[in-house]
């Protein structure tokens, strides 16, 4: 066999992967415009705008998730990630990436 297929594995700890969605949308680590905390789920959510941008993030440092968006304001398909994928991505699934009234930039 001359050649080998690798494919590449994730070795964070899921704190690690929950932390890496949430600071892809508040890379500047200040405190967010908006919070509120669901003290029955212990779940903070976050939101800070930037003009017509806008981005949300909710963590449960309990159980080490997270989920993060961000999109412009009547912009296109904003991205997301969560903890089981914290690379930022198309919040559509990729099956559904077509251009429809609500998704295209005006």
């Amino acid at each position: 066999m001359t050649g080998y297929r690798t494919k590449a594995i994730d070795v964070r700890t899921d704190k690690e992967k929950a932390a890496a969605c949430v600071a892809a949308f508040e890379a500047n680590g200040q405190a967010p415009q908006i919070m509120t905390y669901d003290s029955d789920t212990k779940t903070e959510v976050h939101m800070n705008t930037d003009g017509k941008r806008v981005d949300v993030t909710a963590q449960n440092a309990e159980d080490n998730t997270a989920m993060g968006m961000g999109g412009k304001v009547g912009g296109r398909i904003p991205e997301a990630c969560t903890d089981a994928d914290p690379i930022p991505g198309s919040a559509l699934p990729k099956d559904r990436r077509y251009k429809t009234q609500w998704n295209s930039q005006k």
